[in-house]
């Protein structure tokens, strides 16, 4: 006689079945019965036991959200990785992905939404991983990859196409989305170091392929130097401000047709003691990196704004003062109060602002950023897009900018002539800043041919070496309010 009893822990419909067998006929006695039960309760604790052990374990080692393999499992993966690059003397590859500014998503869009977008780049990634390759999500935005027996050549051609396909459009209900990913890749060779040493090389990696906007880097033992320049440099930058080492050169700008002085341009410097005059492209993305261009930013528009003030009240009524915000002051809640706060203590009219926002930094969230710069300009502040045509903004989304001007790159106006390839760009600038009654301002006007060809275009107004460069407070205005540009300039 047989008697098959379902096994079930009273969750789940059915855990197995338990079949017990007696070579006499008849029933099973009560006492065997109950044994049976006994032993139909003990086996389904066991095998539940073993499913929640299963599935802690499985949890412990992936993301809950992606199902990629979590930290903890990567580092797994990573030893064996390094084991086995020492063991068969094949390289391997470890890359560190960092979705750039994603924090922008989750804040415009909500946490929905980056949710999706980072199950959307975990599909696309995986479909490019082989069955060797691990791929972890070891942080909010930031996603590894370990890809065993694989030289350097190899290694870029398969990260650069994971690097494209992050970047293609995402479509999240009727939203398309843009996404940028900075990857920095470290190899694996034999004596190439251990793990913790590895990690560290492929996050300077990928922090400079962030900092140079290059999408992909590799390692190299200089980037160990950088770094810890960078981090000497931050500590010093700290102090700065207070200690008195940070000072305004002020470029003029000019109207191009007659040479009249239209407004000045800020422009961040820094002597340290003992470094001496930092540049401004070492010691800025550095300000960017570790938040600290918010404080010196805010201490460069009160300064600005206090300087043009003091200006104007000598008998300079017209000019305006220039002043370049960064993209973290822009997006800072809190930044339209700031400005206006800073007018009212240093009595500058608003009229006599112009903020200066990067194209990129516009462009991010054109409608959030369309909402704050309408803030601004109900304040009277004039607005700018400095570098353009540099960047990715789209001529529909343009017109919805409530924009005052728009600024040539410098990268145009070098070496522009007759000939230059750049000359049908600038020509389009111009003539799509007049249609939409905007303002040109060219930056970087350094010969009088470059000079005269942009007045002939009909840009507006222009700055660069050859007309002045920029100076301290003390020297930075011309000796006659008119007339500021040399004869030769003039018609």
């Amino acid at each position: 006689m047989s008697w098959p009893v379902v096994l079930s822990d009273g969750v789940s419909p059915v855990l197995g079945t338990l079949c017990a067998y007696s070579r006499a006929a008849g029933a099973f006695s009560e006492v065997t019965a109950d044994l049976l039960q006994q032993a139909r309760h003990l086996a389904a604790v066991a095998i539940e036991h073993h499913r929640l052990k299963d599935s802690l374990a499985y949890q412990a080692q992936h993301d809950a959200l992606t199902g990629l393999p979590n930290r903890i499992l990567f580092n797994t993966r990573l030893e064996r990785a390094v084991q086995q690059a020492e063991d068969t003397h094949i390289p391997a590859a470890l890359a560190l992905i960092d979705l750039d500014d994603f924090k922008v998503i989750n804040d415009v869009h909500g946490n929905q939404v980056g949710d999706e977008v980072l199950q959307e780049i975990t599909r696309r990634l995986l479909r490019l991983t082989r069955w060797s390759d691990t791929l972890a999500r070891v942080g909010g935005d930031e996603f590894t990859v370990v890809l065993p027996h694989t030289h350097q050549e190899e290694a870029e051609t398969i990260l650069r196409q994971m690097l494209q396909s992050i970047t293609a459009p995402i479509l999240v209900g009727e939203q398309e989305l843009l996404i940028s990913a900075s990857i920095g890749i470290s190899m694996l060779t034999n004596g190439a170091g251990d793990v913790t040493h590895l990690q560290r090389h492929a996050d300077l990696a990928m922090q400079s392929a962030k900092t140079h906007k290059a999408g992909i880097a590799f390692y190299q033992p200089k980037m160990n130097r950088q770094a810890a320049e960078r981090m000497h440099l931050a500590q010093y930058l700290r102090r700065a401000v207070e200690l008195g080492e940070l000072e305004l050169h002020y470029q003029p700008q000019v109207n191009l047709v007659d040479g009249t002085l239209s407004g000045m341009e800020a422009l961040l410097r820094w002597r340290h003691p003992l470094l001496g005059p930092v540049a401004p492209l070492r010691f800025i993305p550095v300000a960017e990196e570790t938040g600290l261009i918010v404080p010196i930013g805010e201490w460069v528009l009160r300064e600005a704004c206090r300087q043009a003030a003091v200006w104007r009240g000598q008998g300079y009524e017209t000019l305006r003062m220039a002043v370049n915000v960064s993209v973290l002051q822009f997006e800072r809640d809190g930044f339209v109060q700031m400005v206006a706060q800073v007018l009212e203590d240093t009595g500058l009219y608003p009229q006599a602002l112009e903020l200066e926002l990067t194209e990129s930094a516009v462009m991010r969230n054109v409608e959030e950023s369309a909402r704050r710069m309408k803030q601004l300009r109900s304040l009277g502040v004039s607005l700018a897009v400095d570098d353009f045509g540099t960047g990715y903004s789209s001529l529909s989304y343009l017109s919805r900018l409530p924009l005052n001007v728009l600024k040539i790159d410098r990268s145009f106006v070098t070496h522009l002539h007759q000939d230059s390839s750049a000359l049908p760009v600038v020509r389009a600038i111009i003539s799509l800043a007049h249609n939409l009654g905007l303002t040109t301002i060219a930056e970087g006007i350094e010969t009088q041919q470059e000079c005269d060809l942009l007045r002939e275009l009909g840009c507006h107004q222009g700055q660069g070496y050859l007309i002045a460069r920029p100076l301290p407070a003390l020297e930075a205005l011309p000796p006659q309010k008119r007339l500021f540009l040399p004869r030769e300039y003039r018609q």
